[in-house]
């Protein structure tokens, strides 16, 4: 992400990414809220996404959109995660 510095607070690191989302995710369906999923982007895949929208890749208001439009293309994976499905959260303490 060292390309757009001002998504630096979204995604400080992948570490940081991860643990955010991990707490995120927990707390919603603690909450009770239905329908949890995940979805892994790609950097090109973004900039095109962002190309499209005729939006720069550094504005982070474009990220919620692009997650959006990967669930639509039925990128989401469910969430919690099943055992076994080691992809991003290997070691994870679920």
């Amino acid at each position: 992400m060292a390309a757009y510095p001002p998504l630096s607070t979204e995604y400080p690191s992948h570490e940081e990414h991860l643990t955010t989302m991990k707490s995120s995710l927990r707390k919603l369906a603690a909450s009770g809220t239905l329908n949890l999923g995940i979805m892994t982007g790609t950097v090109p895949s973004y900039e095109a996404f962002a190309a499209s929208e005729l939006a720069s890749p550094s504005d982070a208001s474009l990220l919620p959109q692009y997650a959006t439009t990967l669930a639509a293309r039925g990128r989401a994976e469910t969430w919690p995660p099943k055992r076994g499905w080691v992809l991003v959260w290997v070691g994870a303490d679920l």
